[in-house]
């Protein structure tokens, strides 16, 4: 996988990596079907809240207009390592990626960004959340990481990964580059991995209904990533 032929995109809470081959039909019907799912399940349950619950409502918006797809969930174990990053495991979660260093890639052009870009602003608002006080742990406060990343490649197909953890780490690492403290963790990480095609002829029908539903939300959820 070589990282030039990508363009990386922050859809509200996923960071994207779209094949440049596409044509601009199908990269439109994948960032406003998972834009629009996204927000379908932020309004049923916050992902702070319940990320199980979250995926699976997310999961079933999509299915409802054409993407089909099996999902894994899992907890990832990583107490035999006193520190680890979220884009290792993310990493290893989706293999495509981890060829030829190209996930530190990807992450490298989060780094690049200006800390006041809108892109950062909304990636960063999608991804952390404090614990309300009443879940939190004796332990002091603590803070919920949700990070979501996919590869989507010509069909379209999308290869998904998302990972949801509770950490009581401060101050807070980047969570996209930064190193976590396996003994601040709260609970276990939960990870859910999916590759999923979108089917036409049902997507067809609501195509032009779910642009129109997410028309004045996307300027404020979608950022193209300038390539490294």
């Amino acid at each position: 996988m070589n990282m030039q032929n990508y363009q990386a995109v922050v859809n509200a809470g996923q960071l994207l990596l779209i094949d440049k081959t596409m044509d601009d039909s199908q990269v439109r019907d994948v960032l406003t079907s998972q834009l629009y799912a996204q927000l379908a399940a932020d309004y049923a349950t916050p992902k702070f809240d319940d990320f199980a619950q979250w995926t699976t409502t997310f999961v079933e918006a999509q299915k409802r207009f054409g993407w089909a797809f099996p999902l894994e969930s899992e907890d990832v174990v990583v107490e035999h390592s006193p520190r680890f990053s979220v884009a290792q495991l993310i990493a290893n979660s989706l293999p495509t990626l981890n060829r030829q260093g190209c996930c530190e890639q990807l992450f490298q052009r989060l780094r690049a960004l200006p800390l006041a870009s809108p892109a950062l602003q909304v990636l960063a608002r999608n991804t952390c959340a404090p614990v309300s006080s009443d879940r939190s742990a004796a332990g002091g406060p603590s803070t919920w990481v949700v990070c979501m990343v996919a590869i989507v490649s010509p069909g379209p197909v999308i290869e998904f990964t998302g990972l949801s953890l509770r950490t009581r780490q401060r101050p807070l690492p980047d969570p996209w580059t930064g190193q976590f403290d396996t003994a601040q963790l709260e609970g276990k990480i939960q990870r859910v991995v999916s590759i999923a095609r979108l089917q036409e002829i049902m997507y067809a029908p609501v195509r032009l209904s779910l642009e129109e539903a997410i028309e004045a939300e996307a300027p404020a959820h979608t950022f193209i990533l300038a390539d490294a």
